[in-house]
């Protein structure tokens, strides 16, 4: 399997996303040729968030930087078409991990206010 379909986006996306959905929006993790054509940059990056995880201490700076070269690639290739499937699919992903990110620091919190 490719490491792309692996992401815990693409799983997540494949296990809560409703049937209804499905049919409109798609799966571009799962999809080798995409995720391939995507600049090495946004790759790496997308793979280097996925492999960390929010108690990193880079984390938050992946994501800062994941959030720039989404709207370098928007720039690029998509010419500031923020309506572009594809780049749509990129910002969920993003979404997807800042809250990823704040779920566990909520969590935190209420760890530190038992105490």
């Amino acid at each position: 399997m490719s490491r792309n379909k692996e992401i815990k986006f693409a799983k997540w996306w494949e296990e809560n996303i409703l049937d209804e959905y499905k049919n409109k929006k798609y799966n571009y993790f799962l999809d080798d040729e995409w995720f391939n054509s995507l600049p090495k940059e946004l790759r790496e990056l997308i793979l280097k968030i996925d492999d960390s995880s929010w108690e990193d201490s880079n984390y938050e700076h992946y994501l800062e930087e994941l959030e720039i070269e989404i709207k370098s690639y928007l720039r690029k290739y998509k010419h500031w078409n923020y309506n572009d499937e594809e780049i749509q699919y990129l910002f969920e992903f993003s979404d997807f991990c800042q809250a990823e990110e704040d779920d566990e620091s909520e969590t935190d919190i209420v760890k530190e206010k038992e105490y």
